[in-house]
């Protein structure tokens, strides 16, 4: 995936969502996201109390060069194709002694967990990863972080895992065929997503209070 390409993708509940690579210019964009977490989803994420993000914190979260650190935000259109307010973040950081993996982390704020975010934020960066030569991903994650363990077992059945330091480390590998298969299927994403229906929908269902919209919502 290239830095200046995103692409467009429907929830199960029909939720459109915009996935493109993080830039460093997205600072305010991301500090915005963060305040939207609660302090469970912040401390699962960073796994310490967190109640704000120092300096250090967000350079390091932005030190992205494409390659050895690549990072995807989803974002929520506004009126079905406009910029919207960053939803979650899925990033990779290669491994320095072994350059085919890399450790993963997934924030996605509270109101669009359990949606199906996480399964495709983590789907596009298997991609970006096997198109930059890594196929292996490792997650650190706490021994109570459910939602987690589906993700990572969604990805792979057959992932390993083992106990380090209080937490659970997974190891799961990335799968060139699966890999061409999301491609085929999201050129045919495309044309739903794009469809202008779809754009006035969206757009409509941002502007009506929260039970039309959802009923809207439901009806497609």
């Amino acid at each position: 995936m290239d830095l200046t390409e995103f692409t467009l993708h429907r929830l199960a509940d029909g939720t459109l969502v915009r996935i493109r690579p993080l830039r460093p210019a997205d600072r305010e964009r991301l500090l915005a996201g963060f305040e939207r977490f609660s302090p469970e989803s912040r401390y699962r994420r960073f796994f310490t109390p967190t109640p704000r993000l120092t300096e250090g914190m967000i350079e390091r979260l932005l030190d992205l060069d494409g390659h050895h650190r690549f990072a995807l935000g989803a974002e929520q259109p506004w009126l079905g194709f406009l910029p919207g307010p960053g939803v979650g973040i899925a990033r990779f950081t290669r491994d320095d002694h072994d350059p085919r993996r890399a450790e993963i982390a997934i924030s996605i704020i509270d109101d669009m967990q359990g949606r199906g975010l996480g399964s495709l934020l983590l789907r596009e960066l298997a991609d970006a990863a096997l198109d930059r030569g890594i196929d292996r991903f490792e997650a650190w994650v706490q021994p109570d972080n459910e939602p987690m363990k589906t993700l990572i077992y969604n990805l792979d059945p057959d992932a390993t895992c083992h106990s380090e330091d209080g937490l659970l480390v997974y190891e799961m590998k990335l799968r060139r065929d699966a890999h061409r298969e999301r491609d085929r299927t999201r050129k045919l994403d495309w044309s739903v997503a794009l469809e202008p229906a779809g754009w006035l929908a969206d757009g409509v269902c941002q502007l009506l209070p929260g039970r039309v919209a959802e009923a809207i919502t439901r009806t497609r």
